[in-house]
């Protein structure tokens, strides 16, 4: 089951098991350890979530595209430029939506990241200060290529979605810059996991690989893994199911 509301500490969508069936209340159980009571109206099968994206949709920040909020994402951008503005454009998107943003960008990025934001209408500090902005470097969540390993890889990402989605009430929104990470042993075999942590948690996320990994012949490899592609601003089907 999910919930179908937001309450304290639980966001709309939260994943958990029913332990009991009482009157009036549900009792659900949830990945951390904690215990929800809820109203049968209060929570949803899977499936059935699954099946309808009517509110489960939100904004890419591309034109008017709306996907849904589970999607697991890549940009591969023609230059640097396009992936720092695409990623601003994705980030704005959702702060307006009132997510939760946590961006993993390199260092050498993160002033040209803020500064598209900012040109967006984004009161950077205002929204950094409320946590509701994070930028942070790759290797904060990114094992080193040398050292890669991806089931570990998939439980360092499932451990922090754990903390990170409990903290954002309107949902969480994340973006990572690859590099060369793409390169690393395992790496696709991460990629294809990480689709199913998305969904588990409820999240959207964004692989934003480097403007050069478009002539590495991993084309095809990025449509296997991925829900969407994005070639620059242009939105397409991949070919994991959404």
């Amino acid at each position: 089951m999910r919930t179908a509301i937001a309450l304290p500490g639980i966001p709309a969508g939260t994943r958990g098991v029913v332990k009991e069936i009482g009157r009036p209340f549900v009792v659900v159980t949830f990945a951390d350890g904690r215990h929800g009571y809820y109203s049968r109206q209060q929570l949803r099968p899977v499936a059935e979530i699954r099946a309808s994206y009517g509110s489960h949709v939100v904004p890419l920040g591309l034109d008017d595209v709306h996907i849904p909020r589970d999607s697991h994402t890549c940009l591969l951008p023609s230059s640097a430029s396009i992936a720092v503005s695409v990623t601003a454009r994705y980030a704005a998107a959702g702060l307006g939506n009132g997510e939760t943003l946590m961006c993993f960008v390199p260092p050498k990025a993160r002033a040209s990241v803020l500064r598209n934001l900012s040109q967006l209408g984004i009161e950077t500090d205002a929204a950094i200060n409320r946590q509701q902005l994070t930028i942070v470097a790759p290797s904060s969540i990114y094992i080193p290529a040398s050292q890669f390993d991806p089931l570990k890889q998939l439980r360092a990402v499932a451990s922090f979605a754990s903390e990170a989605t409990r903290e954002a009430p309107g949902g969480l929104r994340c973006c990572g810059f690859v590099g060369g990470m793409y390169k690393a042993k395992g790496w696709w075999q991460y990629e294809k996991g990480i689709t199913q942590v998305l969904r588990d948690y409820q999240f959207l996320g964004m692989c934003v690989y480097h403007s050069s990994a478009g002539s590495a012949g991993i084309t095809d490899k990025l449509y296997e893994t991925h829900t969407h592609v994005l070639r620059d601003s242009t939105v397409t089907q991949g070919r994991v199911a959404s």
